[in-house]
């Protein structure tokens, strides 16, 4: 991975650790609840498809609003699919870094997406630790999505096997010995 961040690193700065995120699924309960809030209205999609299609065939618009009903639910399906895909090869695409200065977040898909989070001394940071695994948040920022902004998206190191390594070195870099 240092390859990857060769190109982002400025005179002076240093990787002094990496990780990845665990492997295995976490937050089972609601991939499931998703799930099989998927699967029941799955066949009242297919339901509201055929009929949106074959009131469309038969010359009346009214199909449409039933169309459109059967690419929400659609979605909703597809929603489900891609949560478990990412739940069981996020681990393969996501990597830590951690310079002397900034906390690294890359994602590998089609290309690197590099994000970086410079640790100050004010930097609030949380341990979260849970069976198995822990996490490690260092920044957060409002939800865009939510119409009064009152969410909160919680941005660090996720799944890691031992975030309290992660951690000590975050507090390190902001006491200044790192």
């Amino acid at each position: 991975m240092a390859g990857a961040l060769d190109t982002c690193l400025q005179p002076g700065e240093a990787l002094i650790w990496e990780g990845k995120p665990k492997a295995g699924v976490r937050g089972w309960r609601t991939l499931i609840l998703i799930t099989i809030l998927a699967l029941i209205f799955l066949p009242g999609g297919f339901a509201f498809f055929g009929l949106g299609l074959g009131t469309i065939a038969d010359g009346a618009i009214g199909g449409v609003g039933a169309l459109i009903a059967s690419l929400v639910v659609f979605t909703l399906g597809v929603g489900a699919v891609r949560d478990w895909v990412v739940a069981l090869t996020g681990h393969r695409r996501i990597r830590y870094a951690l310079s002397n200065r900034r906390a690294f977040i890359v994602r590998s898909f089609w290309k690197d997406c590099i994000d970086s989070y410079v640790i100050l001394p004010t930097t609030v940071l949380e341990l979260e630790q849970r069976k198995g695994y822990g996490n490690v948040w260092f920044h957060s920022r409002p939800d865009p999505s939510q119409e009064w902004g009152d969410e909160i998206i919680r941005i660090g190191f996720e799944g890691l096997a031992d975030a309290a390594e992660a951690y000590r070195h975050i507090r390190a870099i902001q006491t200044g010995y790192p």
